[in-house]
């Protein structure tokens, strides 16, 4: 038996720069892994199936997790199953890669578990099939994202705050999204931004980041405007959507003023985290 504790992530800013002939868009990004958690246990079957608890239910052929293993047996010829059990605590979504953190690490887990013995690259070609960001979630780090998402460039990154993530519940449709979206063409440059301080301040954000779904996203949805200002107004230095959202995220100097802005939105899903580190 195998168990894991995939992690979530927010997006440090988010530029749409272009849509592609493939009706995907180019993006430009920086994750930062953070400390909320789901749990996936593996144990070795003849076939494979997956049990799903916490969360709405959804057919199992349509579960990330399922469709990983799936790819991955396809792929390496591999004739035994899995039993694998997801216990979820990370909102879905809620912009936070919740499902594509489980979809990665039951690639890592089964990889071991079946003795497949793929390198990471191969890895990485099925996360990238699956899903834009799911290559993200097989590293152990801070990256910035190009492409769709899965071009990414590893960034020594460390974020010294408390972070309050609040999940209104609202499913806001990727697509729908995008299609209010104007591209940027004038992309900011992560990789000479975070090469100059590793340590990320508020000036720093304040001056460089921005998403650029908030705008269109927030005009259909002025409940997460409503929430990144309650933020503001309870001590955070500086507040944003992840992706393309619904969840929002504030950024705290302290844990204290942390949990106690936590309290005033408890009528929405919370959670105070750090950057998740790697050991």
């Amino acid at each position: 038996m195998l168990r894991v504790k995939p992690f979530a992530k927010i997006n440090l800013g988010l530029e749409i720069l272009r849509k592609r002939a493939d009706g995907y868009h180019d993006i430009n990004t920086c994750f930062i892994p953070i400390s909320i958690f789901d749990e996936i246990i593996i144990k070795p079957d003849q076939v494979l199936t997956v049990e799903t608890q916490g969360r709405a239910y959804i057919s199992q052929e349509k579960n990330l997790c399922y469709k990983a293993a799936q790819m991955l047996r396809e792929k390496f010829g591999v004739s035994i199953g899995a039993k694998i059990q997801l216990r979820k605590n990370i909102p879905t979504g809620a912009g936070l890669g919740g499902g594509s953190s489980d979809a990665a690490f039951t690639l890592l887990t089964l990889n071991s578990l079946w003795n497949i013995k793929a390198s990471m690259y191969e890895l990485k070609e099925i996360a990238g099939k699956l899903g834009s960001d799911i290559p993200f979630f097989l590293m152990n780090g801070a990256a910035i994202g190009n492409g769709r998402g899965e071009i990414l460039t590893p960034v020594q990154l460390i974020l010294p705050f408390w972070i309050v993530v609040v999940y209104p519940k609202i499913h806001v449709s990727t697509a729908s999204a995008y299609s209010n979206i104007v591209p940027n063409y004038n992309p900011t440059d992560y990789t000479a931004l975070f090469a100059e301080e590793k340590v990320i301040s508020i000036e720093m954000l304040v001056n460089n980041i921005r998403n650029d779904f908030e705008t269109s996203v927030f005009a259909t949805h002025p409940v997460l405007a409503s929430i990144k200002q309650n933020l503001r107004d309870n001590g955070a230095l500086f507040s944003m959507m992840s992706g393309s959202g619904s969840s929002i995220f504030g950024l705290f100097s302290d844990e204290h003023t942390a949990l106690e802005s936590a309290k005033k939105l408890s009528k929405y899903q919370s959670f105070v985290c750090r950057q998740h580190t790697f050991k």
